[in-house]
């Protein structure tokens, strides 16, 4: 990650777990590509789970918020684990 690199702490409540990355809810926009460091923590058990990820969606507006889609890369094999288990224990 570089200087221009952005950290996010998300609360696993608002956000939309998928199999390879999240979905969350912003007041702000993200550029596509641009990458992120993420920091996802748990109100149930208190662990928490840090990724790099790139944002390949955003959309939406500033008045009713921005979707933004980003997919984990390079995820440990224990956090890639945990990250399908959510995935499926909150799928819609």
């Amino acid at each position: 990650m570089g200087d221009g690199e952005a950290k996010l702490d998300l609360a696993l409540c608002h956000l939309a777990v998928r199999k390879n990355g999240i979905e969350f809810l912003s007041s702000r926009a993200f550029p596509l590509w641009s990458e992120l460091r993420v920091a996802i923590g748990s109100a149930r058990d208190g662990k928490m789970m840090e990724a790099n990820g790139v944002v390949v969606d955003c959309a939406g507006n500033r008045h009713s918020g921005y979707v933004v889609s980003v997919m984990f890369f390079d995820l440990p094999p224990a956090c890639r684990q945990g990250l399908e288990l959510l995935a499926r224990q909150t799928a819609l």
